[in-house]
């Protein structure tokens, strides 16, 4: 299976307040004439699945595993997310982690299930800088130490600034925002060092980005997508609910929560923009966060991710269950969901992949053609992050004065 897209949950035929073919006719014009200024404004990461050396990649992770069994990823949002979401969908069982908090205790976690002398720790960091990675990468550095260990050899760095880290290895961080580096080595390192195809998550990303070349949404299912978050956010349904339905692309959602909300979330001429993302997971999220979406307030849009399972199990018994598959039953209560949604008249669009390497790439490849096209028809940049520098620069002023002074409560209890 390649990628697909169902938009027809979104159109006024299906739900209350749908959209009509005219007005995706309309939305389709202006992407196409948008087509070429979206490519010029790109820093870079259209063409990362041609640019990338998956050679490279693949060395450098087969020189560490000769030396390492696991390998510890010590990076956040970006630096870290898009292989997170590589690993867990094609390699979950690897001994790969992700360090991606300022908390001690997921720190401490990750260093008691691993055997230090057999680890190795790729700290990912655009600028070198980033108070969260180079704190966590400094604890581990001294960890290693303690043990006898020398932190040059169990490190690497990926980084725009080689001078940030002293380590065994510097590889160099793309130039491209970093929740734009799934698909570079930002990502496809720790999927290499998990055993997962990296060539052929590049060559499902590159298929992805000849149907995204074409300037239609008819033809190209970034565009789509984009169309329909951005037709509905018009229209106040400006809460993105991304619920895939396989645990395995759990982590696929919280990179596209940051994905929409740092790529959007910008102020602009004519007021402030963005589409709020929401993570769920179905089947879990049927039982708690669906009624919401069926009786809540009529501002989401909802996404289902279709992915079947590479596994499956009989369902034993003689009642409703008798034959079917755990599987079966994902695929029943994912269409049920649907339906449930579509007759209470909130809009939804169904994407479909198999879990294998080429249809992860690609699913990666087109969201971020995706919110790309979705900051082009909206009047945003798509590739800076002001709110986020400006939080950067309150916290290293915070630590360079000694921390949190607190002057007192206005009320407590």
């Amino acid at each position: 299976m390649t990628l697909s897209v169902d938009l027809s949950n979104i159109l006024e035929q299906r739900v209350e307040c749908g959209v009509s073919e005219e007005e995706l006719d309309d939305v389709d014009g202006e992407l196409r004439s948008n087509h070429d200024e979206l490519r010029e404004k790109d820093p870079g990461f259209l063409t990362v699945p041609e640019d990338v050396d998956v050679d490279a990649v693949e060395a450098l992770a087969d020189d560490l595993r000769n030396d390492f069994t696991s390998l510890v990823n010590v990076g956040i949002g970006g630096s870290a997310l898009g292989g997170r979401t590589l690993v867990e969908a094609l390699a979950p069982d690897a001994d790969v982690y992700f360090v991606d908090n300022a908390d001690p205790s997921l720190l401490a976690d990750v260093v008691d299930e691993v055997e230090l002398a057999d680890t190795v720790f790729v700290v990912v960091s655009k600028s070198g800088s980033t108070a969260e990675t180079v704190a966590n990468y400094r604890v581990v550095r001294e960890l290693l130490q303690h043990e006898g260990l020398d932190p040059r050899r169990h490190s690497v760095a990926v980084t725009g600034n080689p001078d940030a880290f002293d380590v065994s290895r510097v590889v160099e961080f793309p130039d491209v925002p970093g929740r734009y580096s799934a698909l570079s080595v930002v990502g496809l390192l720790p999927a290499a060092f998990a055993g997962v195809d990296v060539e052929a998550v590049v060559e499902g990303a590159r298929d992805g980005m000849t149907r995204c070349r074409k300037p239609s949404l008819h033809d190209n299912p970034g565009y789509a997508l984009a169309a329909a978050s951005y037709v509905l956010g018009e229209r106040g349904f400006d809460v993105s609910v991304m619920m895939p339905y396989s645990e395995r692309l759990e982590a696929f959602a919280e990179w596209y929560a940051q994905l929409y909300a740092e790529s959007l979330g910008k102020e602009r001429e004519r007021g402030r923009y963005g589409l709020t993302p929401v993570r769920a997971l179905g089947t879990t999220d049927q039982h708690s966060l669906l009624q919401l979406l069926v009786d809540g307030p009529r501002d989401k849009q909802v996404t289902f991710v279709d992915a079947p399972a590479r596994e499956d199990f009989d369902v034993p018994g003689d009642d409703y269950l008798a034959g079917a598959s755990l599987d079966g039953l994902r695929e029943v209560e994912l269409e049920a969901t649907r339906t449930s949604l579509t007759e209470s008249d909130v809009p939804n669009v169904r994407l479909s992949i198999d879990l294998v390497e080429e249809d992860v790439g690609e699913l990666l490849y087109t969201y971020m053609v995706a919110v790309a096209a979705v900051a082009e028809l909206a009047g945003v940049d798509a590739y800076g992050q002001p709110g986020v520098e400006h939080g950067k620069e309150l916290a290293r002023d915070m630590l360079e004065s000694g921390g949190v002074h607190s002057e007192g409560t206005l009320f407590g209890l």
